[in-house]
């Protein structure tokens, strides 16, 4: 549904209102399910967020969902989030087997997308990894190598890396 609303937007077969209108709908669905979800969770962390800039939070809020009815134990920073607000929340947690998750929907500048990984890079415990999801016209963009970090392009990739249902 969300890529079909994303494509007629893109075709303008759908105005923006009624783009918003979809999203919204949506993003009530999902955090009301969260909140609904109870259980044991894990010892590892997922830390996620977007970029600044960046304000598409759906897919984060599904990946969301996604790793709470897994049992794993979220931080959701939400959406325009300066790398600053994810060291600081790295530090809070002691930076100990922490998974990061970050999705870039939009058009973000090469060099400042990978300024803000690199921050975060160099923040980071060698157990912590920081997956990047979303477009892959912006993926392509990122540059940094390091075994800490992961690219993916699609919403199956994600599930399996981390093996959920």
């Amino acid at each position: 549904f969300l890529e079909k609303v994303g494509l007629l937007w893109g075709v303008n077969e759908i105005s923006v209102a009624q783009e918003h209108f979809a999203s919204h709908i949506i993003r009530q669905k999902l955090e009301v399910a969260i909140h609904h979800l109870l259980g044991k969770e894990s010892d590892e962390i997922f830390i996620l967020f977007l970029p600044e800039g960046e304000l598409h939070e759906l897919g984060l809020l599904y990946a969301h969902f996604l790793l709470k009815k897994n049992g794993k134990k979220v931080i959701y920073l939400g959406q325009n989030v300066p790398s600053s607000a994810v060291v600081d929340t790295l530090n809070i947690t002691g930076n100990q087997n922490v998974q990061l998750l970050c999705l870039v929907i939009t058009a973000i500048p090469k060099e400042e997308l990978n300024q803000m990984f690199q921050v975060i890079l160099d923040k980071m415990g060698e157990a912590s990894e920081l997956s990047i999801g979303g477009n892959p016209e912006f993926l392509n963009q990122i540059a940094l190598k390091s075994d800490q970090i992961t690219i993916f392009q699609s919403i199956k990739g994600f599930i399996d890396k981390f093996n959920l249902s």
